[in-house]
């Protein structure tokens, strides 16, 4: 099954959490030594009136660029081979976004943590991987949290 995935496309979606490095750790291996992996954080949208774009000078293009910059060295702080991935910084909606760029890169495969949340913090939060799941046209592969994570 690794030499399948070897030549194909893996998305990583990526919150800067301890899981998501996780992920992208897994998606590495099943990816092998030669395959590059996508990874992609989301920024979420804001609106018209949100406090950062009323009280500041915004500047999406910039705040991409310094997300961009983050990624990168959290990565290779990490220790993952970040030669080895494209990287995407993407504003929207969490859900959307993801099953969006699965689609564009025909993704084989889609690797995403799910932080376990439950009752009213769910409710308010809802799931990003659960949206996934749904709205993805690429199988994906939810790892979910442990009792010992």
């Amino acid at each position: 099954m690794k030499d399948w995935f070897a030549s194909q496309r893996i998305l990583v979606p990526f919150d800067f959490s301890e899981r998501s490095l996780e992920a992208l750790r897994l998606a590495c291996d099943i990816a092998g030594d030669q395959q590059k992996v996508d990874v992609q954080h989301v920024i979420i949208d804001w609106y018209p009136t949100h406090p950062s774009v009323v009280l500041t000078d915004f500047d999406e293009e910039a705040f991409t660029s310094k997300t961009s910059m983050q990624l990168e060295k959290t990565i290779r702080e990490a220790g993952l081979p970040i030669e080895r991935m494209e990287l995407h910084v993407t504003i929207g909606d969490p859900g959307s976004k993801i099953a969006e760029l699965a689609g564009e890169l025909k993704a084989s495969l889609v690797v995403i943590p799910s932080h376990g949340r439950r009752g009213i913090t769910r409710l308010f939060l809802g799931s990003v991987a659960e949206r996934v799941v749904r709205l993805s046209p690429s199988p994906v592969l939810v790892l979910k949290e442990t009792e010992s994570n």
